[in-house]
């Protein structure tokens, strides 16, 4: 099945590039949303840690310990509803949230007062429990309420404070530089940024097992079923070498392994070893507009590659990064439909046969290839009208022979008249 649809058609393939174009943005879109709902999960977590530390805060200032005050919101948890976005009509104000922050903070008094120990009391509640404890619970509780609406603003103002929170953690520039590289890199390979950052964000910023959960994305969903831990990954990687002596042998200097080991001595970076695990391919085209075209066939740690597909990607600089990706996709199908063999040279014959047209289709010339065209465009111009110049040169020419023959044979007639009245 594999090897038959390097027979389809040109516009066969470019059909399929555009489904998986619009799959793209769909998938796209659903990533944006996840991280989108995510971010809202942390403001709110961030938004409920700082009301949570504000209410310690006021308890602790009322005299009771930090771990007392702790329990007691513990035991008084917050009404989730109380806090949820404002809808349409608004019905979770500021005001709102203030009267459920005192609120909870007057049952935390009630709490304290009636199951925390004499012994551990702040003083001023000790001396209205001699009194009357019932006495003493509800003056203390409203105090508290009191002083909590004096510093309502203080204790509700949560983006203020949220905003504070996020400048006082405020990111490392060089993590932040580091961050943009990796989201600049996997958008190289053809996926939004919002894909990027949620695989990112979902590895803990781990770039080469991101790399992986977004290539296999572009597997179809059949490859999931394969049971990989069954496989022999000796038996895998002694075929893999084979297949890769044979390429070398075919494509000679288009074909790289950089799948070897490379020791700290190198003084390369971790990630930059890690990111050699791959063999590349490098596809040319006859078109010299165009810059060449590389396969990567990575091998993440453990791959059981021939009997399970490996990963593709397509680095083509005259392509748009959503044609990369969906070229990707084609070649990840054409790969898994080819599981249990050596794959990588029918994927070379594939972008060999359908490169061309989908970048006549959706090629994109920089400055130097756009340069080249346009000597390339003057040379045949230039070409033609030679060409048409030394046409017309021998048509003038034969037209100036044809006279003269013919004006030969006319004198000759001539002559022989007068020959005939001589005689």
């Amino acid at each position: 099945v594999g090897r038959a649809a390097l027979l389809a058609s040109s516009d066969s393939v470019l059909d399929q590039l555009a489904a998986q174009e619009a799959h793209a943005v769909t998938l796209s879109e659903e990533a944006r949303r996840a991280g989108a709902r995510r971010a809202a999960r942390e403001r709110a977590e961030r938004e409920r840690k700082a009301r949570e530390r504000r209410l310690t805060e006021r308890l602790v200032e009322k005299g009771f310990s930090d771990a007392r005050a702790t329990e007691a919101l513990a035991h008084c948890p917050e009404d989730e509803a109380d806090f949820a976005p404002a809808g349409r009509t608004g019905e979770h104000t500021r005001a709102s949230q203030r009267r459920a922050i005192d609120a909870r903070l007057g049952e935390a008094m009630d709490w304290l007062c009636l199951h925390v120990p004499t012994d551990e009391m702040p003083e001023a509640f000790l001396k209205l429990s001699e009194r009357d404890p019932v006495e003493a619970a509800l003056r203390a509780r409203a105090e508290a309420v009191a002083e909590a609406a004096r510093a309502a603003n203080d204790a509700v103002d949560v983006d203020d404070d949220d905003d504070a929170h996020d400048r006082v953690q405020a990111p490392d520039p060089y993590v932040a530089l580091l961050q943009r590289a990796m989201l600049g890199r996997l958008a190289a390979m053809g996926f939004s940024r919002a894909e990027a950052r949620e695989a990112l964000e979902t590895s803990g910023w781990v770039e080469e097992d991101a790399t992986y959960a977004l290539l296999r994305s572009l597997q179809p969903a059949s490859v999931g079923d394969l049971d990989v831990g069954s496989m022999d990954r000796e038996e895998a990687m002694g075929e893999r070498g084979e297949e890769a002596m044979a390429l070398a042998a075919i494509l000679e200097d288009d074909f790289a392994d950089l799948t070897g080991e490379f020791p700290d001595e190198d003084g390369k970076m971790a990630l930059e070893r890690e990111q050699r695990r791959m063999w590349t391919a490098t596809v040319r085209t006859e078109d010299d507009r165009w810059k060449p075209c590389v396969l990567e066939v990575h091998f993440p740690p453990g791959t059981t590659y021939p009997f399970e597909p490996p990963l593709v990607s397509v680095r083509a600089p005259n392509l748009p990064p959503p044609i990369r990706r969906s070229v990707a996709a084609q070649l990840a199908a054409q790969a898994a439909s080819m599981t249990g063999e050596a794959v990588v040279y029918t994927l070379v014959a594939w972008l060999r046969e359908h490169v061309p047209a989908i970048l006549d289709e959706h090629g994109t010339m920089d400055a130097e290839a756009a340069a080249r065209a346009a000597v390339l465009a003057a040379e045949e111009e230039a070409r033609k009208e030679a060409e048409e110049a030394a046409a017309r040169d021998v048509r003038l020419s034969g037209h100036s022979r044809l006279e003269r023959t013919f004006a030969r044979i006319e004198a000759r007639r001539e002559e022989e008249d007068r020959e005939e009245e001589d005689r």
